[in-house]
């Protein structure tokens, strides 16, 4: 998938070539159920060939959000395509470290603006390309006591819904990067890039 994302970036593949792979992927695996957050880059080929299709917006505040996404970039290793992958979701050529970044440059992350203008990018693009009937959106923090709004929106029963299971991704060490960042530089990205959707989905953080 990762292969295939790229080669898109590039415009090395046609929007046919990669409709049939999303196609032929879909026969070999028959999944049920599929969370794996690759699909969010043929979320428009999904829509439009698999029309019983529902989708769940799994959505997090920026701030926990990027938290979390720092630990894990700095617990877990990495390939050389997942790091291609890295660099294209959050811009590595386009934005570069300010001086109150340093910290991030110092530990091969990313900037800010790489970081925060995907998330509103990812968001937006599903919000904008899911119709609302097919559409849930959960607050990420909420799952566990929304599992009934799942249940029924997929025509369930709760009994196969396992919410031990609902936050089982959580990183192992948390690095504590973000909060060594200025927190007015951090806010001035953070209206820069998400104001509009953190305003929406959670107007209680400020």
């Amino acid at each position: 998938m990762i292969d295939m994302i790229l080669a898109a970036s590039n415009g090395s593949i046609t929007k046919i070539e990669q409709t049939e792979f999303v196609k032929k992927r879909d026969k070999r695996l028959w999944l049920e159920m599929e969370s794996s957050q690759l699909t969010y880059f043929f979320i428009d080929i999904l829509v439009e060939n698999f029309v019983n299709a529902k989708f769940i917006l799994t959505i997090r505040d920026c701030y926990s959000w990027l938290d979390s996404l720092i630990n894990h970039q700095l617990s877990l290793p990495v390939s050389q395509n997942w790091l291609k992958l890295r660099n294209f979701r959050f811009k590595a050529d386009e934005f570069k470290h300010t001086k109150e970044e340093k910290i991030l440059a110092e530990n091969g992350l990313y900037t800010l603006d790489g970081y925060l203008s995907y998330w509103t990018t990812h968001n937006k693009n599903v919000l904008a390309t899911v119709p609302e009937n097919r559409l849930l959106i959960i607050r990420t923090h909420e799952i566990t006591q929304n599992i009934s709004r799942i249940a029924e929106f997929l025509g369930i029963h709760t009994k196969y819904l396992d919410v031990s299971k609902s936050h089982s991704f959580k990183s192992k060490k948390n690095y504590g990067l973000l909060s060594r960042i200025d927190r007015k530089f951090l806010k001035e990205k953070v209206d820069t890039h998400c104001k509009e959707i953190m305003d929406k989905y959670f107007p209680d953080i400020k």
